[in-house]
């Protein structure tokens, strides 16, 4: 497959505080918000049905959408402009909301909100290198992940508040913040795609797809960055199930806006690695994340440690800060490897079905795990084991920095 070429004519290379980069900002802030708010919601559902050991599969009905969907994803975003695609993709979250106030169950409309964000995630990154030139694609990274993490302390912190007194009011004001980012996406410039896009071609894309797998794994920078990436997203997936589980039985408190408090603490650490991560890591120091990466599995068992709320939420913080040194500027040279390589948009949905498999594969392991009701001691220890043996593997195969920059 040849290597595609990026019209310059097609970077608009915008003032990070422009009114089209601060309107992503502004949508992206306004669709996490609603998308970790609801995953509370249907939480608080599972728990008044009497389901809470259905938390796994909630997860997993949102991650599959992801997986089957990886080949098409990345393509449909490169072959239409990429602001209507985040419009139809929060209107997919806004029709999962509004069904969960209608199904017996969250698992399918979890299912539904999940199509809109696996839609919505190559159209959201893949149209920063089209607003911002390569030298500031770093920090447009940490202003939209920041403002990602902002909106999931708001999102969890006022989720578990409010799904402890009407689940049902939570469901509607998701719902409406959901419409308010849709709207929000039309004030972002419709840059041309790059790519044309077919419904009858469905076939060929899967084919393209492995295709594109294939290159970018080959490709060092880009598998460095993918099993990074794909490392630090399943265990936090896995981490956030197990504070649900975890805070009742330590510290004897059954509600979710301790679980979800604690959540939001650890978003609070990873804004500030995000927003400092910039000023000593960039594209051509790139390997430096392995060091903040290799304290997340200490510190994951230290939580074990923790003997009051305060003590957890420290080191929640850590955790998150650590996290945040380690996960931007991984995202930022797969952007940049995946333009040059096959496309920002296919190079993500590489990235998602990668990520998201892992996360499936781990949430099924802690899953099966705790059907077989072992201690959750263990799993916490046996958690941070494998995140700091990931970690370690991974910086024995640090790539050189050719090209990076």
């Amino acid at each position: 497959m040849p290597v595609l070429t990026i019209n310059p004519a097609l970077i608009m290379s915008y003032p990070l505080f422009s009114r089209p980069v601060i309107s992503l900002l502004i949508a992206q802030f306004l669709s996490a918000l609603a998308d970790n708010a609801i995953f509370i919601a249907a939480i608080a559902l599972l728990k008044i049905q009497g389901h809470l050991g259905w938390i796994s599969l909630l997860q997993i009905s949102f991650l599959l959408a992801y997986i089957i969907l990886a080949p098409y994803v990345g393509v449909f975003a490169d072959g239409h402009t990429k602001n209507k695609v985040m419009f139809l993709a929060n209107s997919l979250k806004l029709l999962g909301g509004l069904s969960m106030l209608l199904m017996p169950y969250p698992l399918l409309s979890y299912c539904i909100i999940g199509i809109g964000a696996a839609s919505y995630s190559p159209a959201k990154y893949g149209i920063l290198p089209e607003l911002v030139s390569q030298d500031k694609l770093i920090r447009a990274n940490g202003l939209i992940e920041s403002s990602t993490i902002i909106a999931i302390i708001i999102g969890v912190v006022i989720g578990g508040i409010i799904s402890d007194h009407s689940t049902h009011l939570l469901i509607i004001a998701c719902s409406a913040v959901y419409l308010l980012s849709a709207l929000m996406t039309v004030l972002i410039p419709s840059i041309p795609a790059k790519l044309h896009f077919s419904w009858r071609n469905v076939w060929l894309y899967t084919c393209e797809y492995f295709s594109d797998t294939a290159i970018l794994w080959r490709d060092s920078s880009s598998r460095f960055a993918i099993i990074g990436t794909s490392t630090f997203w399943s265990v936090g997936a896995t981490l956030r199930l197990l504070l649900f589980a975890w805070i009742p039985l330590a510290f004897l408190n059954t509600g979710n806006e301790l679980p979800a408090n604690l959540m939001g603490v650890l978003s609070i650490g990873l804004a500030i690695g995000a927003l400092t991560v910039g000023l000593w890591i960039h594209l051509g120091t790139v390997r430096r994340v392995i060091w903040p990466a290799l304290f997340l599995g200490p510190l994951i068992i230290a939580t074990l440690l923790a003997h009051s709320i305060i003590h957890l939420g420290l080191i929640m913080i850590l955790i998150g800060f650590c996290g945040g040194l380690f996960i931007i500027p991984l995202n930022a040279l797969l952007q940049h490897r995946g333009t040059i390589l096959i496309g920002t948009g296919r190079s993500l949905a590489v990235q998602n079905f990668i990520e998201n498999a892992s996360m499936l594969t781990l949430i099924t392991v802690y899953g099966l795990a705790q059907s077989y009701h072992l201690p959750m001691q263990w799993i916490i220890s046996a958690l941070g084991l494998l995140t700091f043996m990931a970690i370690l593997l991974l910086g024995c195969k640090t790539p050189q920095p050719q090209g990076w920059g």
